[in-house]
């Protein structure tokens, strides 16, 4: 068993995170540590050099509150971080409500939109097939019909009546 318990130092209880992100903090300077060593020696420490070396100055109350306050600095920065780039997808968010709010038109006036339009279209085609069957008309009958005699007769009559009724007077 070894000489310390840095575990139980740094992490207060099963809910702990701070203490759970210290001791990570403490696990990887002690990777660190332990690498330097072989870099340095070309062996890795035995037990009693990570205890002579490491554990005894790693296991002081000023280390253990270190490791605390590097840990909460980075659980900080990490909070801060999630944060800003929540707050940023939600003003993202908000801006695009808008955005669609003003765009989107109500269904009542799309549905005024689309009678008018119906409306405009079929006048339309109504009038276009009736200059068609106007013209399908117009060219079917012959150019300057005359008129029958008995109608000529009827209008020169009607005529010359109204000039002799208004020379009377």
């Amino acid at each position: 068993m070894w000489g310390h318990n840095i575990f139980n130092d740094l992490v207060q209880g099963d809910d702990d995170f701070v203490g759970m992100v210290a001791y990570s903090v403490y696990k990887q300077e002690k990777v660190r540590w332990i690498q330097k060593h072989h870099d340095d020696s070309g062996s890795y420490p035995t037990p009693e050099e990570m205890q002579t070396y490491f554990y005894n100055q790693h296991s002081r109350p000023e280390s253990i509150k270190r490791y605390r306050d590097e840990a909460e600095s980075q659980l900080n920065t990490f909070i801060q971080a999630t944060l800003a780039e929540e707050l940023l997808v939600y003003q993202q968010e908000i801006r695009d409500s808008e955005i669609i709010k003003n765009v989107k038109t109500p269904l009542h006036k799309r549905l005024i939109e689309g009678v008018v339009a119906g409306l405009i279209s079929t006048a339309l085609v109504a009038l276009i097939s009736m200059i068609i069957w106007l013209n399908s008309i117009m060219e079917s009958s012959p150019q300057n019909p005359s008129l029958p005699e008995s109608i000529k007769q009827k209008i020169e009559s009607q005529a010359q009546q109204s000039t002799s009724s208004s020379s009377e007077n």
